[in-house]
Parts: structure tokens; C-alpha cells; sequence
């Protein structure tokens, strides 16, 4: 059983400033002894200031003189929806009746530049003849990784 003391959750993103057409990774760590039985971290609400492009996670586990310690690590790459300071309340976790949340972000976002607007291809210059056709992203990727302790010499994991 995990007490309070031995759950961390944090958030940090990857810049805390971005331009509209830009892209910011938002992560949310999450460590203690036994992650298995954690659920996953209840997402801040981000309508109307961004959109969630992609996701990923992935999982480290550590055993030292018998302890083990693992660490999970979930990120999520936004694209703002509108200029100015946003707030991103912070993720939440609910555990053996405990809530555990992170700490509030703030994210200043700018308007595009042109150089912003040409890296996604929504820029035209004037007197163009043609448009260019915008960059479309990739389908949202999600990774799931288990990982079990067989025996203190063997280590099995299985990708889902």
C-alpha cells in the first residue's frame, strides 16, 4: 500500500512560451513504489486554449539494495487555440482516497510570426498564385508499457 508521502506528481512543460502555430509538451511525472495500481492522472481542462496534438508515456523502473522505486512520465504536445497568459490548472489523481495534484502552470502564447506560419505551411505571402496546402499532423500515437517483476534476476516486459 502507498501512503501519501510516497506518491509524487508534477507538472512541467517543455517552454513557457509559445506562438499560435507552435507546439508546447506538457508532462506530468508521477513516482513512488508500486505505480501499477495508479490510475491515470484526470487532465486539466484545456477547451478553448489547446488542443492535444499527440500523446505518450513512458515507464523506468529501479531497484536499489531491494527497494524498488519506479517512475511514470506521461506527456502531451498542445497546440494553443489563443493568444495570451493561460493557466493550466493543475492534473489530479485520485488514490486509496487521497487526492494528489500537481502544481498550476502558466504558458504565455504569442501570435504567430511568419516564420511561425510557415513551418505549418498556413503562410502566404501576398500575390502568391496558389495557396500551399497545410501541414496536417499525425494521427494521435499512444504507447502503453506494463512491466512485471518475475524473480529478483529476471525482468519482463510487454509492450501493449
Amino acid at each position: 500500500m502507498l501512503f501519501r508521502s510516497e506518491l509524487n506528481i508534477t507538472a512541467s512543460a517543455d517552454q513557457e512560451r509559445v506562438e499560435i502555430g507552435g507546439y508546447v509538451v506538457y508532462s506530468i511525472s508521477i513516482s513512488g513504489e508500486k505505480l501499477g495500481a495508479v490510475p491515470n492522472p484526470t487532465l486539466p481542462d484545456f477547451k478553448g486554449n489547446f488542443d492535444i496534438v499527440s500523446s505518450s508515456e513512458s515507464t523506468s523502473i529501479r531497484i536499489v539494495n531491494g527497494k524498488m522505486a519506479s517512475s511514470l512520465i506521461k506527456k502531451y504536445r498542445l497546440s494553443p487555440t489563443k493568444v495570451g497568459r493561460i493557466v493550466i490548472p493543475p492534473a489530479s489523481i485520485d488514490f486509496n482516497g487521497q487526492e494528489y495534484k500537481t502544481n498550476a502552470l502558466q504558458i504565455e502564447v504569442r501570435p504567430a510570426t511568419s516564420r511561425t506560419t510557415a513551418q505549418t505551411g498556413a503562410n502566404i505571402s501576398p500575390g502568391s498564385q496558389s495557396a500551399r496546402t497545410p501541414v496536417t499532423s499525425q494521427p494521435s500515437r499512444s504507447e502503453e508499457h506494463t512491466s512485471e517483476l518475475q524473480s529478483p534476476c529476471n525482468l519482463v516486459c510487454r509492450l501493449l
